[in-house]
């Protein structure tokens, strides 16, 4: 039955959002909770400002890698019982980033599913909107130090390549359409910031203080 391959690919992807690896790193290295440290984001760039490169870097690639995971595996496993596995894998890119944004096994505050949805974007998308929002958001962050930007500059283009990019499914396109107005609003203080010059920027050189940015 598709819905029930559908209700199994998001739960399977809300249960891999669960596993926020800045709050898991910060324990294993005996840290405070990243989430009371800095912005209180269980993010990669939190965990940069707060822990360094190394701890930002490695929360980055899990995050990511997750997103790819939760897509890859529901749209395998449901081809291969012979479903429709494109649609199982969109369920599966909503669900793991909102596992991660708001993980039931962290008291609802996770990250603001930045990586995570890059490695949806990767997983799910054709790979030349995955390559032009990627050179375009890590442009973006290169150019003005500011992540949050980034961000916000790939939600848009995520937007538009899922309402005018030929040949994406309904499914992939709802979804994205969801996830890039989920990390937009999650970044709507980010904006008021920017527009008001007070965004603040990331160092590789050394551990910042923050306020509230991803």
């Amino acid at each position: 039955m598709p819905i029930l391959q559908y209700g199994l690919a998001a739960i399977f992807g809300y249960l891999m959002g669960n596993v926020q690896s800045a709050i898991i790193l910060s324990k294993l290295a005996r840290k405070p909770d990243i989430r009371t440290k800095g912005s209180g984001n269980a993010g990669s760039t939190n965990m940069l400002r707060v822990y360094g490169v190394t701890a930002g870097v490695v929360t980055l690639v899990c995050d990511l890698l997750k997103g790819v995971i939760a897509v890859a595996l529901a749209r395998g496993i449901v081809n291969f019982i012979g479903g429709d596995g494109v649609t199982a894998g969109a369920f599966a890119g909503l669900f793991v980033v909102l596992g991660h944004d708001f993980p039931v096994f962290f008291g609802f505050r996770g990250g603001k599913g930045v990586a995570t949805s890059l490695g949806v974007i990767w997983a799910m998308m054709p790979l030349i909107p995955a390559i032009i929002i990627t050179v375009f958001a890590v442009g973006s962050i290169v150019f003005t130090s500011m992540v949050s930007l980034g961000s916000i500059v790939g939600s848009i283009l995520f937007l538009g390549f899922a309402i005018f990019y030929p040949n994406i499914s309904l499914a992939t396109s709802i979804v994205a359409c969801i996830l890039a107005g989920l990390l937009i609003v999650r970044h709507v203080e980010n904006i008021k910031r920017i527009m008001a010059g007070k965004e603040n920027k990331i160092s590789f050189k050394k551990k910042q203080k923050v306020s509230n940015a991803e």
